[in-house]
């Protein structure tokens, strides 16, 4: 399933894939992400919240681009809605480096 730009998702593995994007700095809104997913499995903020085990405004606030969270509390979100957060590949452009 093609979600956007540099992100695409394997159902049956449940992992959406931060790919690396080659050119321009499009960045990549994962709460959007998220929230489609959330809304397409019809539970609610609250329902995602309590299995996160996160405050249901953490979770608002991460699917709106109102929070700076921590890759662990994406991870919660992402993995109430039975899906995993994998970062494929950080590059920084200015030394052409790559982190795995």
């Amino acid at each position: 399933m093609k979600l956007c730009p540099g992100i695409t998702t394997n159902r049956g593995a449940s992992a959406l894939r931060l790919k690396p994007v080659s050119t321009g700095n499009t960045g990549v809104d994962i709460g959007t992400i998220l929230r489609d997913i959330r809304k397409e499995k019809k539970l609610t903020l609250q329902q995602v919240s309590s299995i996160a085990g996160v405050h249901s405004n953490t979770v608002y606030r991460i699917e709106n681009s109102l929070h700076d969270s921590s890759f662990a509390v994406v991870e919660k979100v992402a993995a109430a809605l039975g899906y995993e957060v994998e970062l494929m590949e950080v590059k920084n452009i200015d030394r052409g480096k790559k982190w795995r």
